[in-house]
């Protein structure tokens, strides 16, 4: 077999090839619905900004397995990185793979169960960066990893993640992505085998971003639970999707998202589950929340079932609100500020998600938007309940 070295020699050259050929995005999905801000300078975006690596750090943790490009066997280089991300996938990804100047595979070997949560923090420097990281969770492993990214007057950065959860192993997933007004590409890509478990727990904030969360349940009884929470303010524009790909019997997904959208912000949240005629007697859930503050402040939430068996437990919602001024108004007859007011119905809204975080990454949630949340020229500052 080829060396490692070989092996990426090869991505990078297919992808520097696939990059100008492949057309950019589409980002319109259906006469109404559409998510134009990606207006990017697809030819020359590559000459126009400095490259960076993004600064990665990774857990001490002796129990699991930790490889870099420089010591990834070749056997596993081969069989995982790219496979679940195509590099002529979109110009997108490949402009990803052209970017890219190093690699990281984490290892959550066979059997073990980690105690101690696995923090793995990316921070993206000036000018264009891409991130990539692989995670490996063999048979019967049980861990939780803290994913966060940070970005810093970053031109544009692509952030990939590739995900193998194998027979009867359990990740709980949590994703922190704290964004200023850089452009950015998130794409998560998951595959679970047979009753292997993925809970993942999502915060955005601020940026212009594609964020793409999909898994494929390949073997039966896989199980993947989805739950997302987000506040874009100031010119924060999200083009989000979540979906799961059920391909065998009684696997089981549920998405769920709650999103606040303020001043000029726009937001778009695609649920998709699809549950293939193999899939027999699994069940497939789906229920979005966007909650809008201001006149200015837009969003859109499609939420999508393709069901193609009888033999399943299915149901999808959305829900698109403005703030309810009945219940600003009840709050302060009881002698409580507008400001005030206005806290509560943000915790009432954001707190199930937010909630279902471990403390520590709770706190620097709220800290998150204590930082920038600014609602009618105000600074918010809110405490959690």
């Amino acid at each position: 077999m080829k060396t490692t070295t070989q092996l990426w020699n090869e991505k990078k050259q297919i992808a520097q090839t696939s990059y100008p050929a492949l057309a950019p995005l589409n980002t319109h999905y259906g006469s109404q619905i559409k998510s134009d801000f990606l207006k990017l300078d697809w030819e020359n975006i590559l000459k126009s900004s400095e490259k960076n690596e993004p600064l990665e750090k990774y857990p001490l943790n002796k129990e699991i397995k930790i490889y870099t490009l420089n010591t990834l066997p070749p056997d596993l280089f081969h069989h995982y990185f790219t496979k679940l991300i195509d590099i002529k996938e979109t110009k997108v990804t490949a402009l990803h793979y052209t970017l890219l100047q190093s690699l990281t595979c984490i290892v959550i070997p066979k059997n073990q169960t980690i105690k101690e949560p696995i923090f793995l923090t990316t921070s993206f420097q000036k000018g264009l960066n891409a991130s990539h990281i692989i995670i490996l969770a063999e048979e019967h492993s049980q861990a939780q990893i803290y994913d966060l990214s940070e970005y810093n007057n970053t031109t544009l950065a692509t952030n990939f993640r590739e995900i193998f959860i194998h027979n009867n192993a359990k990740i709980n997933y949590y994703t922190i992505n704290n964004m200023n007004q850089e452009t950015s590409f998130h794409n998560i890509q998951a595959e679970l085998h047979e009753n292997a478990h993925l809970k993942t727990y999502e915060f955005l904030i601020e940026g212009k971003s594609q964020h793409i969360f999909n898994v494929n349940s390949v073997k039966q009884k896989a199980c993947f639970h989805y739950n997302a929470a987000f506040l874009a303010n100031h010119n924060t524009k999200y083009d989000l999707l979540s979906s799961s790909n059920q391909q065998s019997k009684k696997t089981s997904s549920s998405l769920i998202i709650k999103g606040i959208c303020t001043d000029n912000s726009q937001s778009l949240f695609r649920g998709r589950i699809k549950i293939n005629p193999q899939a027999k007697f699994s069940s497939g859930h789906q229920h979005s929340s966007l909650l809008l503050f201001g006149d200015k402040a837009h969003a859109d939430a499609v939420p999508i079932l393709e069901v193609e068996n009888n033999e399943v437990s299915c149901s999808h919602g959305a829900i698109l609100s403005r703030i309810n001024e009945d219940q600003l108004f009840y709050l302060q007859s009881r002698g409580i500020s507008e400001k005030q007011s206005q806290e509560l119905l943000i915790h009432a809204h954001l707190n199930p998600i937010i909630n279902q975080f471990p403390e520590v990454l709770q706190e620097k949630i709220y800290s998150l938007i204590n930082q920038k949340l600014t609602l009618k020229n105000e600074i918010l500052t809110l405490k959690t309940i």
